[in-house]
């Protein structure tokens, strides 16, 4: 077990310190646990967990951080929308990975609509009321994200914030002092985070050959099924994600133009020039 206060260092590179470091414990006893606390963003979590299946072991990810979903039956910000990642060894597909949020869609979909302008559907979020709301506008500062499933993402998102937030002895959500935290703060809110990595060397239960061929029997029998009314194809988790990512590299990724303006605006602010 490793337990690493990040003293909000930038969230990806002390990340992947803490994974090299449980990989390498886990490849000696089979199993590895590391908490960090005070970290800053760490972007796609899925990432650290498909680092770990490129490995050869399961990688399980989650975070939690500062209130920004209710709680199921609540109107007001209790949880984080605790993301959770899980990636597992293959060897002829892509990594089959879960990378979810706990809410109805994670918090990076609404800011990508309050970018490009467009409404977003109800029930995704709640405004500062904690009414239905379609205004992105109202996330991050204002309104809950609302959870997936109701009391099902609100209760993952309690339990993961118990295994990063309460286990570290580090608590982020309702119930401690998040609000006055950030009400100190000139930005207005604490971005500082917990998180939980766990790596399992599957060698330990079965060779890692025969659990690749069987995680391949598993996903090529997914993709066998016979489709439902009105789709095409029946797509085991993250492989809709592997084809976006393959596409993305060839040709680009598309970015909404107010995003393309800020970020010359920043580099035009730090002395950076701009090719775009």
């Amino acid at each position: 077990m490793v337990l690493i206060d990040a003293n909000k260092s930038y969230g990806p590179p002390v990340t992947m310190a803490a994974l090299k470091i449980i990989i390498e414990k886990a490849r000696k006893v089979g199993i590895a646990w590391a908490t960090l606390i005070n970290n800053t963003h760490q972007g796609a979590l899925g990432y650290y967990s498909e680092y770990a299946a490129q490995n050869g072991l399961i990688g399980i990810s989650m975070v939690s951080g500062r209130p920004n979903m209710t709680v199921f039956g609540s109107r007001e910000r209790g949880v984080s929308n605790a993301p959770l990642a899980i990636a597992i060894p293959s060897k002829n597909v892509d990594s089959p990975m879960l990378d979810m949020a706990t809410s109805m869609v994670a918090g990076g979909k609404i800011l990508f609509a309050s970018e490009k302008g467009i409404r977003i559907p109800l029930g995704w979020l709640l405004d500062r009321n904690g009414n239905p709301t379609t205004d992105p506008a109202e996330f991050p500062s204002q309104g809950p994200l609302l959870p997936f499933g109701g009391a099902k993402g609100s209760g993952l998102a309690v339990m993961i914030e118990c295994m990063t937030g309460v286990l570290s002895n580090n608590l982020r959500a309702v119930g401690s002092d998040w609000r006055e935290r950030d009400s100190k703060l000139s930005e207005g809110f604490d971005e500082r985070q917990n998180s939980s990595l766990m790596v399992l060397d599957v060698s330990h239960f079965s060779s890692l050959d025969d659990f690749q061929n069987n995680t391949d029997n598993l996903m090529n029998g997914i993709k066998s099924l016979k489709p439902s009314e009105g789709n095409d194809e029946v797509f085991y988790p993250g492989e809709l994600e592997a084809k976006t990512f393959n596409e993305r590299k060839e040709k680009g990724i598309p970015v909404p133009v107010a995003t393309v303006n800020k970020l010359k605006a920043l580099g035009s602010e730090m002395n950076i020039r701009s090719e775009i």
